[in-house]
């Protein structure tokens, strides 16, 4: 509760909202910090030029109240035992229904929306995101895509490869796999803070990994526990010779909280080396991928019958606490391989040209040599994303404000990000988006549908796979 407001109930949010931006109208920045953090609102990531403008803006509050609305109710629900193996596993009911009744509110809101183009083209915004990542199909396909890619690089090279599993000390979960009862050892921490262990590990790892000169590249799954707490699947490729020390630097950071705990040694840091006669990478992994995105409803290799509603679980508890499931390490970018794909006919540019027919051909292995090798950063690889500040469209007056002019700003007053608009490499800028879209609140005043584009695949700025 926050004077008389209920975070927890939605019909309150636009009031909550509207009274947070008064309230912080006139004040300081350091006072505005203090009952920032008293409020349980962490926005200390705005610098004093950011910060201002964004906690009198009620639309502002409006979306911090929601983010931090769904973490508290997905926290309350870990805290007190209704997620578990025996309750709900993942999350709680509730935060699962609100979960739901946000992606219909959103599948409402694209089917009543359509992007316009300056010559007066429209196109729904539900088949757009049928047709890119926001379909979580085809978000899937990307990730075993890259995912076989990386097992490819790593069988050209000789490399070897693992999985590795991380997880969190036992006073950091909230009850008991087998009984479900409440952890009477559970310090209180929260997924955020789970997650926030987890990832300064793996800092720990990376860190020490490159001062020894050890390369590696992979993938990353975050997934929940029964019960809510994160626990981490990584896929990992390294030169043969590495493998013994890079086991050794994982185990180290991995245990240095609490390693005489009961079963520290044996579970909170695992190993499976893969053997490729038996099965890839890829097929290790593409459970984990299943199991928090589409749900595996017959049996694979290495893949047990994983329900729907169980991945909406997951990803319901990822929406919950923010969370990212799946990052990618060492390698090339995959914002230059989604723009070289929108690239459909021929460069000829000895430069793009074999990085394009790879990644057109969802050859992710050939895209990454191609591109610059094994081992690539997105610092180093020699195709890079080109940023520009996009144009803006005025509707009252239909006036276009061009990138760069003091007029081309955000609801805060502050010069618009630069966004992709294209690859540079070489010195020289291909550009792969050149319309200039808008959002349109319903289709237009008549019996005509707006015209559909076949595969939605074109060079407008939609950011289409």
């Amino acid at each position: 509760m926050i004077e008389g407001y209920d975070l927890l109930d939605e019909n309150d949010h636009s009031g909550l909202a509207d009274t947070l931006s008064q309230q912080f109208r006139f004040t300081t920045v350091p006072t505005s910090y203090t009952k920032l953090k008293q409020y349980g609102f962490d926005l200390v990531h705005y610098n004093e030029t950011e910060l201002l403008p964004r906690i009198r803006n009620p639309r502002f509050w409006k979306g911090q109240i929601r983010k931090r609305s769904k973490e508290l109710l997905a926290e309350l629900e870990r805290c007190i035992g209704l997620v578990s193996s025996r309750r709900a596993k993942y999350c709680g009911d509730l935060t699962h229904k609100r979960f739901k009744e946000s992606e219909l509110k959103t599948a409402e809101f694209l089917e009543r929306h359509f992007i316009q183009s300056l010559d007066g083209e429209r196109i729904s915004l539900k088949e757009i995101s049928e047709h890119n990542i926001s379909n979580k199909k085809i978000l899937f396909y990307e990730w075993i895509t890259r995912v076989k890619g990386f097992d490819e690089l790593a069988e050209r090279h000789g490399h070897s490869s693992m999985m590795v599993t991380l997880t969190c000390p036992a006073y950091m979960h909230a009850t008991h796999s087998r009984s479900g009862q409440l952890n009477k050892n559970y310090r209180g921490q929260s997924v955020r803070e789970c997650q926030k262990y987890l990832n300064t590990v793996w800092r720990r790892i990376r860190a020490k990994l490159k001062r020894d000169d050890i390369t590696i590249y992979g993938m990353r799954v975050v997934e929940p526990h029964h019960d809510g707490t994160p626990h981490w699947h990584l896929m990992l490729h390294c030169n043969s010779q590495h493998t013994s020390e890079i086991k050794r630097i994982i185990r180290h950071y991995g245990l240095q909280d609490s390693p005489n705990e009961k079963g520290a040694k044996e579970r909170r840091v695992d190993f499976i080396d893969i053997d490729r006669s038996r099965g890839s990478s890829a097929a290790y992994l593409a459970k984990y991928l299943a199991k928090n995105m589409t749900g595996i409803e017959g049996k694979g290799e290495g893949c047990r019958r994983v329900s729907r509603h169980a991945a909406d679980c997951a990803r319901a508890w990822a929406s919950a606490h923010n969370i990212r499931q799946f990052q990618q390490f060492g390698g090339a970018s995959v914002t230059v391989y989604r723009e070289l794909r929108r690239l459909r006919d021929n460069t000829f540019d000895s430069d793009i040209e074999p990085a394009r027919q790879a990644a057109d051909a969802s050859d992710w292995a050939t895209y990454c040599e191609a591109v610059g090798g094994v081992g690539v950063s997105n610092r180093t690889q020699t195709i890079k994303p080109y940023y520009e500040q996009s144009e803006s469209f005025e509707r009252s007056t239909g006036e276009i404000i061009q990138p760069g002019q003091p007029e081309n700003q955000n609801r805060y007053g502050e010069a618009k990000s630069k966004v992709v608009k294209g690859l540079e490499v070489a010195g020289k800028v291909r550009k792969t988006r050149t319309q200039l879209w808008t959002i349109v609140a319903s289709p237009p005043q008549s019996d005509v549908s707006p015209p559909a584009r076949a595969g939605c695949i074109g060079t407008g700025g939609l950011g289409l796979v």
